[in-house]
């Protein structure tokens, strides 16, 4: 049995809503039951989940999404923020996690050493922890403006790493990667980057025939 915890906060201009919540399913006869924090508890029985819910348009309310996998592992998660801002989503309950998907999130908890896709959109400038994220392959990393450092040492099969940042950003941001990752490319956009940084991702990707792509 697998869980993640996903803690929410309605916009206050709109009616809030949890939509798009993805999931694919590995395994037959899944079992996946989705407990919306607000007495609503949905059970579902298929290997493809698309479900959406509603909320009172009230930002001083907050609700704990749960999604627990009875049956299965988790291949796949994309839990969309849609009108809801995510203060904090717990993936560490479910280590079979290959890819996940996140938008608009205040913190994040990782502990998924098969996952090996990961895209997210971070606000509030908070420091994410991939040390236990060994096999992550491919990284899409947003922290806007606020972003200080993105630590990816302990990431040893990282192939690929995108980074949108901000120019208007008070602060270099410092990126660390693993001596052995196999790195093929790093793509950074609109990323204030020390000169010292800059010099150790270019001696890093050529040392791996690798490529840097600036935007």
């Amino acid at each position: 049995m697998e869980k993640i915890i996903i803690h929410i906060r309605p916009i206050d201009w709109t009616e809030g809503n949890l939509y798009g919540l993805c999931i694919r399913i590995s395994g037959d006869n899944p079992e996946v039951t989705i407990d919306w924090g607000n007495g609503q508890v949905k059970t579902l029985y298929r290997n493809e989940i698309e479900e959406y819910h509603s909320y009172p348009k009230d930002e001083y309310l907050q609700y704990k999404v749960e999604v627990t996998v009875i049956t299965g592992e988790i291949e796949f998660i994309d839990p969309c923020g849609g009108d809801c801002c995510i203060e904090r989503i717990d993936f560490s309950g479910a280590p079979s996690i290959k890819e996940i998907s996140v938008e608009n999130c205040r913190d994040i908890i990782l502990n998924n050493h098969n996952l090996e896709k990961l895209t997210i959109r971070i606000y509030g400038g908070s420091n994410i922890d991939f040390i236990k994220c060994p096999n992550l392959r491919h990284l899409y990393f947003d922290g806007g403006v606020n972003m200080k450092e993105l630590n990816l040492f302990g990431c040893h099969k990282l192939e690929w790493l995108e980074v949108n940042g901000s120019w208007q950003s008070p602060e270099f941001l410092k990126i660390t990667i693993a001596n052995d990752a196999p790195l093929k490319c790093i793509r950074l956009a609109s990323v204030n980057l020390s000169n010292g940084c800059m010099k150790y991702l270019k001696s890093l990707l050529e040392r791996r025939n690798g490529e840097l792509r600036l935007e």
